[in-house]
């Protein structure tokens, strides 16, 4: 769609048209013009179909939580009744959304110094890798972050993980609660951690075992700096793996994370080095809103000389769980 600029709401520029063409010719290029991620587990939902992308959305994502198996699945034959008991499926916790945005934005002063078309573009690409680099840092923080939808900031993974913790808008130390609203945390005994050195698998496997317990499609971990490297070296001792191989099959690019025994290992700098989130990607999900998925808006001419051009990146984004008994963590020592 061609761009054109407002009359008399903005200066005269002598080279406005240029700025226009130059706009157009890169919106024709890459229409959608998306913002690229790298968060290695903002990637690994987008490639794996984890990402849920919706339509519509309203102040807060409905939740009904699952509390219990279904009780009508058993074996059969041809003389027994159907049971037809109906399953519980009224509690519901409420996962708010939250909003990240960006506004690229062109003043008068780069107009001016910024007078022929190349010098145009790389302004634009300078700008743009600014706004990218910031929304993945952000982001980052964000998913691997401790805190809990407040309306503004979405919740982490980090909330999802936290035993005791309240988690969208249900504490999970409430009686009528029990432990259906609690994550897993493994300890070897009582709150004796596990050592590292020694005891990696051992530990790994009462953990696994755990998360598997209300569902057994375990596919995600998240570690520390100590932990990844344990595993890394597990895998490559006991499995003689070819990491490059692995994630050059998965794109996982130079991200540092790899796949093996069907579960994914994700290296984050924002965990403790001896900690490991598991995910269940199955029950946590991610859910943004289509309409600003990464996605810029349209270009605004705005009145006067300081701020004139810009265009705004708006993503609503919610992380939530169906069933926190199949997420957890566990510290090494």
């Amino acid at each position: 769609m061609a761009l054109k600029s407002v009359s008399g709401f903005m200066p005269d520029w002598p080279n406005e048209e240029i700025f226009l063409r130059t706009l157009e010719e890169r919106e024709k290029a890459a229409p959608e013009d998306l913002i690229s991620i790298y968060s290695p587990v903002y990637k690994y939902y987008k490639n794996m179909g984890f990402l849920e992308v919706v339509d519509d959305i309203g102040p807060y994502n409905p939740i009904t939580v699952q509390t219990q198996e279904n009780k009508t699945v058993k074996t059969w034959s041809g003389f027994d009744d159907a049971d037809n008991a109906p399953s519980e499926g009224l509690k519901q916790a409420q996962a708010l959304y939250g909003h990240l945005t960006a506004v690229e934005m062109y003043n008068y002063e780069n107009m001016i110094k910024s007078s022929g078309r190349t010098q145009r573009i790389d302004l634009m690409k300078v700008m743009r890798d600014q706004t990218e680099g910031t929304v993945n840092n952000l982001l980052e923080n964000i998913l691997m972050g401790t805190q809990v939808a407040d309306g503004r900031t979405p919740d982490s993974f980090g909330a999802v993980v936290a035993y005791d913790g309240a988690l969208h808008s249900v504490d999970p130390t409430a009686v009528s609660w029990g432990d259906l609203w609690q994550p897993v945390k493994t300890y070897k005994t009582g709150t004796t951690p596990f050592a590292l050195a020694t005891e990696f698998r051992t530990g790994m496997r009462k953990f696994v075992r755990a998360l598997k317990l209300f569902d057994t499609r375990m596919r995600l971990f998240i570690a520390g700096e100590d932990v990844y490297d344990a595993a890394q070296a597990w895998a490559e001792d006991k499995l003689r793996v070819t990491f490059g191989d692995i994630k050059s099959s998965k794109g996982w690019g130079d991200s540092e994370m790899f796949d093996v025994n069907g579960r994914t290992w994700v290296y984050s700098d924002k965990l403790a080095a001896k900690t490991v989130w598991g995910i269940n990607p199955y029950k946590c999900r991610i859910r943004v809103h289509s309409g600003t998925n990464m996605k810029y808006g349209p270009w605004e001419n705005l009145p006067g000389k300081v701020a004139t051009r810009k265009r705004t990146l708006l993503h609503i984004m919610s992380v939530y769980t169906r069933d926190r008994r199949v997420n957890g963590s566990i510290t090494f020592s």
